[in-house]
């Protein structure tokens, strides 16, 4: 009956954490409804063992006795099964996060939170995001020798492109 109320708890806590996630946005809904189906499952497997149990007090058959001895060995088989659960579901966490190899803006999300997808190499592998980096630009550009000698570090400047019309882009002369 200890076993089956460790199974309980740990169920209970797995559950808790697997809340937590859902709400950060780990995991998907179905890895919490999969742990409260395993918190349903240790509270049916307590209930029977405690059942069992009132059935040894007040004097058991040798049925009842393996019978007894079976379900202890179901609650067993129960809590090592919620326990690898536990270790898979924290192992795909670990696996979750990811990392910009930049520092950038989010522009576009190409995948839903707690949607699965397979993992590749620093050149392949799933699009997750398209980041816009926000780093400082820099051009460089031509000024006539006529006008070379009114350009002074922090003046502020105009550009624009043939490639964008209708964009101005305001900075400063660096140097």
């Amino acid at each position: 009956m200890r076993q089956a109320e460790a199974a309980l708890a740990q169920a209970k806590d797995n559950l808790t954490r697997q809340e937590q996630l859902l709400r950060d946005g780990y995991v998907a809904q179905s890895v919490v409804d999969d742990a409260r189906h395993s918190v349903d499952i240790a509270e049916s497997q307590l209930r029977a063992a405690r059942a069992k149990l009132s059935d040894l007090v007040a004097g058991s058959t040798p049925a009842q006795i393996a019978q007894a001895e079976s379900a202890v060995r179901q609650a067993r088989a129960q809590a090592d099964q919620t326990a690898a659960a536990l270790q898979q579901a924290e192992e795909q966490l670990a696996e979750s996060r990811i990392a910009a190899p930049i520092t950038g803006v989010v522009v576009k999300r190409s995948v839903d939170v707690g949607q699965s997808i397979i993992g590749g190499s620093g050149t392949g592998g799933t699009l997750v995001i398209t980041l816009a980096q926000v780093d400082p630009l820099y051009a460089a550009v031509n000024v006539d020798e006529a006008d070379i000698a009114g350009v002074r570090a922090g003046m502020p400047v105009r550009l624009t492109a043939d490639a964008l019309p209708n964009a101005v882009i305001r900075g400063k002369v660096d140097r």
